[in-house]
């Protein structure tokens, strides 16, 4: 339970309590290697990498280190690439044959490289580039296949049954983000889906199994069903952005826009300083055609971030469902002097406004 305590500190940016949890749970349960992989996890995203790296360098040369203080040591002191990764957990997995960590490490860093490979796909293709496209193709396939072979290893072996279930399923996630046809898209995010759910059922306090889920049953489209897995999210981490975010967007995919709304408002007070949840809720009242709720949101989005020049472009569309011609002209112009990405467009928008005041 500690442990998932910390989980939460760390997915809600909380990044210093979840260091100070996981040390907490190293120092007493030394053998918890997730407890070191998450302390390390949480000094490196404070921008503290090279005090874990001199921790455990100084840890790795004791006597009497562990086998995961030693590998620490060697991951930190690396240069992070996929085959310095791959190196290190193989040789920690020859002198540990029995630890399931290592096999683990290779399927984290197997998959982490399949999934890199997926978004050069999905450049390559945009970009109508054929030979990119199938070259990124293949080696994805290549490291989700690694990847599921390092799993088989770890499916031999006893400790980290909910492990195993997570690594499966975020495989068979991005196994759907690859495939071609939907036939296969389907059966790959449904066995992701099960992966999850077996994954929740063993440990239902892991945030990232519902969280897992919910994904995966969003990319099913079983919008009930993965509404239900972000509800046990944001009830076992009220104050992870993310989970609030994903709700929110899920109740408002489903109509349910005044709940979608007041989970927007609980990620605004989340994140201060985001526009995207006052973009959201604007987004919200606008399907409802409340146009005036909409734009006080669109608003509020720009005082908490005046770059956000999408909430101009959004502005100026409710000001003219108001009939407030003159607000709109105002909001596209600020938008296309301040050069947003659908400048065109917007332009399109002005100089139709302008045309028909002048036509009046």
């Amino acid at each position: 339970m500690r442990r998932a305590e910390a989980e939460v500190k760390l997915r809600s940016g909380d990044l210093e309590g979840a260091r100070a949890s996981y040390a907490a749970l190293r120092d007493s349960a030394p053998e918890q290697v997730r407890a070191h992989l998450g302390y390390v996890r949480a000094l490196s995203e404070a921008g503290r990498r090279s005090e874990a790296r001199e921790e455990y360098r100084q840890r790795a040369s004791a006597p009497g280190a562990s086998e995961v203080e030693r590998v620490l040591s060697e991951r930190l002191a690396s240069d992070q690439s996929s085959s310095a990764l791959r190196s290190i957990y193989e040789h920690a997995a020859a002198r540990e044959p029995d630890s399931p960590w290592w096999p683990l490490g290779l399927a984290e860093v197997e998959l982490s490289e399949g999934d890199a490979w997926v978004r050069r796909r999905a450049t390559a293709r945009d970009a109508g580039d054929r030979e990119a496209e199938t070259l990124a193709h293949a080696q994805a396939r290549g490291a989700l296949a690694r990847a599921d072979r390092a799993l088989e290893r770890v499916g031999m072996l006893a400790g980290a049954e909910v492990e195993v279930e997570l690594y499966r399923g975020y495989v068979r996630a991005v196994e759907g983000d690859l495939a071609s046809g939907g036939a296969a898209r389907q059966a790959a995010y449904r066995a992701a889906a099960v992966s999850f759910e077996r994954a929740t059922t063993a440990a239902p306090e892991r945030l990232e199994a519902w969280i897992g889920l919910a994904d995966a049953q969003a990319r099913l489209g079983e919008q009930g069903e993965s509404l239900a897995a972000w509800i046990r999210a944001v009830a076992l981490a009220p104050s992870v952005p993310y989970a609030r975010l994903e709700l929110g967007r899920t109740l408002a995919d489903i109509g349910r826009m005044q709940d979608a709304v007041l989970q927007f408002r609980e990620l605004a007070l989340l994140e201060p300083r985001s526009a995207e949840p006052w973009l959201r809720i604007g987004d919200a009242w606008g399907e409802e055609e409340r146009w005036g709720a909409a734009a006080a949101a669109y608003r509020e989005a720009l005082v908490r971030d005046p770059t956000a020049l999408e909430a101009l472009a959004r502005l100026g569309g409710v000001l003219e469902q108001e009939g407030d011609s003159e607000g709109a002209r105002e909001a596209y112009q600020r938008y296309v002097e301040q050069g947003g990405e659908r400048k065109e467009a917007i332009e399109r928008s002005l100089e139709r406004l302008v045309a028909g005041a002048r036509c009046r």
